[in-house]
């Protein structure tokens, strides 16, 4: 399976469902090609995902955080 191909999203939300049995809070992205599909799963299975890039962006914020003036 080619990681760009557009139908990638949809199979990958697919692959997610059916999966999805265990009651879970969140899911976790381990895999470094996963973050362009999180939304897809986020849609698919109604559960908030966190993958590298998010962690690493919420990490920077709190390293520089906004300066409210």
């Amino acid at each position: 399976m080619r990681m760009n191909s557009p139908n990638t999203a949809p199979r990958i939300a697919r692959g997610g469902k059916s999966i999805y049995g265990a009651p879970l809070g969140i899911l976790m992205l381990e895999c470094m090609n996963m973050p362009p599909y999180a939304a897809a799963l986020r849609d698919a299975l109604g559960l908030p995902v966190y993958d590298i890039y998010s962690m690493i962006t919420w990490f920077h914020a709190g390293l520089r955080p906004r300066r409210f003036s």
